[in-house]
């Protein structure tokens, strides 16, 4: 399953996009437009941060302002899609 979320205000448009592989385990996390934050992809394996792409390059191993910031996208995506699987299925 994917899901997008849209949020528009006056300082910015916020895109985020979080893709379900199947078995209600996030596999990936894209989130742009925030001022504060590059652009940046989140690649999950069995619910573990496995690889982070952003605007510094790609990593594999991750300081904690990374995994901070991954834990709060993880978050976000797993409640995303599991509001859209009690939506729609």
């Amino acid at each position: 399953m994917k899901a997008h979320l849209v949020v528009d205000r006056a300082a910015c448009h916020e895109y985020t996009e979080c893709l379900d592989g199947g078995y209600g385990e996030l596999i990936f996390v894209y989130v742009t437009g925030r001022p504060d934050m590059a652009e940046t992809r989140f690649y999950y394996d069995q619910g573990e941060l496995i690889k982070l792409v952003d605007d510094s390059g790609i990593h594999t191993s991750f300081g904690s302002e990374q995994l901070e910031l991954a834990a709060t996208f993880t978050y976000r995506g797993e409640q995303m899609m599991n509001t859209f699987q009690r939506l729609f299925y």
